[in-house]
This record gives C-alpha cells, sequence and structure tokens, in this order.
C-alpha cells in the first residue's frame, strides 16, 4: 500500500527514472579475470535501452560474504534518500551475485528497496526478479560462493609455494604487471609483482632514511605525509602504515610467512627487492632500539599522547619553541592521506595545562587515601563494582541471544530455500516460512541497534580497592615529584585524553576525559568528599 501510494505521487509529478548502478569484485575474482568493465558496460547498455537516467555508478572490490561494503551501502542510502524525495529509483546489477554472497542480506536489501518502491534489475538474469526466482538463484550463489573460496585458498598456496606474491593490493613502491612466457613456464600467475619505475625511488629513499637514521619512523611519516596523492600512490601512509611498511617483508623479496621463522631466513621469492638484507637489518636493529627506550616520546612533557588537537582531534605532542617555550604541537600529518587537517600545526602551551591536569589528578589521588572515607568507600566500591559487572554482563547477554536469533532465523530461510529446491517443501509455505524469519531477523537488529556500539565493546572492569589503594599510597609522593614518567604510568590508569578549550587569548583550559578508574573516584569524591576534596588533600 505505502509503495502504491508512493508510486501514485512520483506519477503525479515525474515520471523521470533514476537509475543506480552498482558493481562488485573480490580481489580474488577480479585476480582470476572478472571485469567491473564488462559489468559497467552490460549495466549503461540495460539503463539506456529502458530510457532511464544514470544517477550515479558504485563499485567495490571486496568479497560479496561482507555487508559493510563502502559503495554497497552508500548505494543503498542514496536509494534510500531518493525515495524520500518521491523519486523513482531502479537499481541495476549485472549479475544477482554481484549484489551480494549472502542469501540473507540479499533478502533484507530487496525487501527494504521493495517497500521504499525501488526497483532492483539484474541485467543477466532479464530484469525484475520475483522473490521466490531471486532467493532460488541467491541460494545457488551462496553456495558457489563455498566453493570458490575453497578454490581459492588452493590457488593461493600453490602460488606462495612458488615463491610468487598472492593476489591483492601492491605495495608502496610495487606494482602488478603480466607475467611474461617464461614466467608463466616457471609456474607464475596471470599478474607478477614488480617495482614501479614511479614510487620505488620513494619508497626506497625513505626505507633507507629510517635505516642510516636519517630520519626516525615518525619523521618518515610526516616526510610520506607530505608528498603528493600520485606519489603515494593513492595511500593514505598513515604512521602506522609506515610503521608496517618498515618491517614488511616485501621489500627484501620475501613472504609474510611462516611467522616463526626469522625473515632474512626465509627463501627468497621472485619479485625484485626494493633494499638489500643489511639495510632491513639495520632497520629491525633501530626499530627494537627505540622500542626499548620506556617513554620516549614522553620525555619532559607530561601530556605527550593524551592532549588531542582542540582543531582537528590529532594526537598532540611535546615541542620546545626557539629552544625556550614548552608547547604541545598537533601532529595530525602524521596521519598521511588520511589526516583531518593536513597542514593542522596548532601549538598550545605546556605549563598551564600540565598543572591544570595535575591538580585534578591529585584531586582524585587525595580521595583514594583519605582516611576520613574509608568504610564509605569500601561500600562505595563494591557497589560501582557489582553494577558495573551487572551491566555489562547483562549488555553482552542480551546481545549474544539477540545476534544468535538473527544467525537461526538466517540459517532457517537457508534451509526452506534447500527444502524447496528439493520438492520437500511447497512454495506458499516457503514464502509464509521466508517472511517469518524475515520479521525476526529485522526486529533483532532493531533491537541491537537501539542498544548501540556499547553492547559489543567490553568495558574495562574496575581493579580490587585493595590494589587502587595500594598504589594511590604511592601516588601523592610521585605526583609532587618531578619523575614525568612516572607522573605518567599514574596518567594512563586515569585519564583517558585531554582537550584544551580556549577560555581566553592565549588561555587554555583542560577538558579531561577519565579511564572507568578515573569516573569512579570522581564519582565516590563528588559524594563523600564534595567540595571539601581539594583542601582535605593533605589528609
Amino acid at each position: 500500500m505505502a509503495r502504491a501510494k508512493k508510486q501514485q505521487r512520483r506519477d503525479a509529478t515525474d515520471d523521470t527514472v533514476y537509475a543506480l548502478g552498482y558493481g562488485r569484485v573480490s580481489s580474488d575474482e577480479q585476480a582470476l579475470g572478472l571485469s567491473l568493465d564488462a559489468q559497467r558496460a552490460d549495466r549503461l547498455r540495460y539503463i539506456q535501452r529502458q530510457g532511464w537516467v544514470p544517477y550515479r555508478d558504485f563499485e567495490d572490490v571486496m568479497t560479496g560474504r561482507r555487508d559493510d561494503r563502502p559503495d554497497y551501502m552508500e548505494m543503498l542510502d542514496t536509494a534510500r534518500r531518493l525515495s524520500e524525495e518521491d523519486k523513482a529509483v531502479a537499481i541495476v546489477v549485472s549479475d544477482l551475485d554481484r549484489l551480494g554472497r549472502k542469501l540473507s542480506e540479499q533478502i533484507r536489501a530487496r525487501d527494504e528497496m521493495r517497500d521504499l518502491g525501488v526497483s532492483t534489475h539484474f541485467v543477466r538474469e532479464g530484469g525484475e526478479l520475483d522473490d521466490l526466482t531471486a532467493d532460488v538463484l541467491g541460494a545457488v550463489a551462496a553456495n558457489e560462493s563455498r566453493k570458490l573460496s575453497t578454490r581459492v585458498k588452493n590457488v593461493r598456496r600453490h602460488v606462495r609455494t612458488g615463491g610468487w606474491h598472492t593476489p591483492g593490493h601492491a605495495a608502496w613502491g610495487y606494482l602488478w604487471r603480466d607475467a611474461t612466457a617464461e614466467e608463466r613456464a616457471r609456474g607464475a600467475p596471470s599478474k607478477v609483482y614488480d617495482v614501479d619505475p614511479e614510487r620505488a625511488p620513494l619508497a626506497r629513499a625513505a626505507l633507507e632514511a629510517v635505516a642510516d637514521g636519517t630520519l626516525t619512523p615518525r619523521g618518515a611519516a610526516v616526510w610520506v605525509g607530505g608528498l603528493t596523492d600520485e606519489q603515494r600512490g593513492g595511500r593514505a601512509m598513515s604512521f602506522f602504515g609506515v610503521k608496517l611498511m618498515l618491517r614488511a617483508p616485501v621489500y627484501v623479496s620475501r613472504h609474510e610467512q611462516p611467522a616463526d621463522v626469522p625473515v632474512l631466513e626465509r627463501p627468497r621469492c621472485n619479485w625484485p627487492a626494493l633494499i638489500s638484507d643489511e639495510t632491513y637489518a639495520k632497520i629491525q636493529a633501530r626499530r627494537e632500539a627505540r622500542a626499548k627506550v620506556p617513554g620516549r616520546e614522553g620525555v619532559g612533557y607530561l601530556l605527550t599522547g593524551f592532549m588531542r588537537c582542540p582543531r582537528c582531534g590529532s594526537r598532540m605532542s611535546g615541542w620546545l619553541q626557539h629552544g625556550k617555550w614548552r608547547r604541545y604541537c598537533c601532529y595530525g600529518r602524521q596521519a598521511g592521506g588520511n589526516a583531518p587537517d593536513a597542514k593542522c600545526n596548532h601549538t598550545v602551551s605546556a605549563d598551564p595545562l600540565d598543572q591544570a591536569v595535575m591538580v585534578a589528578v591529585r584531586d582524585l589521588a587525595a580521595v583514594a587515601v583519605d582516611r576520613r572515607i574509608r568504610e564509605g568507600l569500601e561500600r562505595a566500591w563494591a557497589q560501582l563494582s557489582e553494577g558495573e559487572r551487572e551491566d555489562t554482563a547483562g549488555r553482552q547477554r542480551i546481545a549474544r541471544g539477540l545476534r544468535a536469533q538473527v544467525a537461526q532465523a538466517r540459517a532457517r530461510i537457508d534451509k526452506a530455500v534447500t527444502l524447496y529446491l528439493d520438492g520437500k517443501l511447497e512454495e506458499d509455505d516457503y514464502r509464509r516460512a521466508r517472511e517469518q524469519e524475515t520479521a525476526k531477523i529485522e526486529a533483532a537488529e532493531r533491537e541491537l541497534a537501539a542498544m548501540g556500539a556499547a553492547t559489543d565493546r567490553r568495558r574495562p572492569a574496575l581493579p580490587p580497592l585493595d590494589d587502587v589503594l595500594r598504589n594511590a599510597g604511592g601516588w601523592g609522593e610521585v605526583l609532587a615529584g618531578a619523575d614525568i614518567e612516572a607522573q605518567r604510568n599514574i596518567l594512563a590508569d586515569l585519564v583517558e585524553r585531554v582537550v584544551p578549550e580556549r577560555v581566553g587569548y592565549g588561555k587554555y583550559a583542560a577538558r579531561i576525559e577519565w579511564t572507568p578508574l578515573g569516573k569512579a573516584l570522581r564519582q565516590l569524591r563528588d559524594a563523600y568528599l564534595g567540595d571539601r576534596a581539594t583542601t582535605g588533600a593533605a589528609g
């Protein structure tokens, strides 16, 4: 009924149909020769024959067994938005299995689009399909996907054994090229790894600069992040990405596996090495040496790593401006191509923020050692801990039950399709079972969404009070001292992050986000000491 009314409004205003195209290959399928270009051509020809307006095209290179494909989700969102604007919408896919390999998600998506008045067309299956035909073909596609997965795993194992690189995204400095006849004769796949003449010199320069100490890993990330998108080959190359690059065996022509064998003791593979074994060994030695220096990033700066930029949200680190002014500086540009603001270099004065955070932390430390509230503290801590455990366990129990309902309903739909194909279930019975199980899936998923992301996160439990009191006994001395490393260890237990908030020209206050332990101590402070917390710090 809702679809009919929506269609009547469209007929009265605009008869234009806006077509959304969708194509997909998994990386494995693309390596085996399936083409996005061929799918795109099929969609465009179909749209032109229907006389529709091509609104937008979406494509993913990802397995169809995943429901969180970026372009797939954006395509559904676009269809929802256009439908809300009372536009006629059609989704066009070359094959049914290109829409996805999971039968339950296919059913859910088609049902949702149908309720919105959006038609779904599969070019090679002849256009729009009825539910029964689509479900049967979807079941066949899901079964074929399982077989394909087994075949691909066997192919990958064979390729690795022969010393070739398995299909996937090429590392920075490398590219894929067609294998030569000689390489094919040696057992190579159709595409082989080779050096990228444009980007290999840049990747080699970064690796060698770290090896000889010219750049630190963090400095290399900043340097790489400053390159153009074309020079990075479209990669973000964040600090984390550069750290992975520094230990990647691909640059010395080795496989990632076996993990229990040192990289340089693994056999060489058939693609060219970008750096020598000696250079790789120097890089790993420098990485290991830096890892053994405790608190190296925060030496002299209390809040390095805790501080977040108020402008772009990136981490801020300690910086001595002109050799005399202590400040925290935003290093968001180290995120490479994913930097929220690649040019952000926001700075704030370090000393006032350090002092504000230390006052707040000393306030909490005073609560933990205040003898006047020891009995109340023990009672309150037991209640907080029990409530924390019950709340977390209850949410997890409910979430597990809902996810089990979804899995069970999807399994029943798959079983119903199989029974129908085997002639053991009548069409009307199949349709009725499908509708019932789909309704169960939708209800459970709505409830999971309402519970929010907190349902799936295991919140850290509060530590035993005896452990807190034992540690807190030494907090006062440490916080009053000058050992930055020891103070940062205390902050790690209490403080999640600090965001400076501007309160005047050149003046900032500290907005502190506490850990569960910090939140619990603040709650107890407010309940038992109130405004006396600070004045009672010496008690």
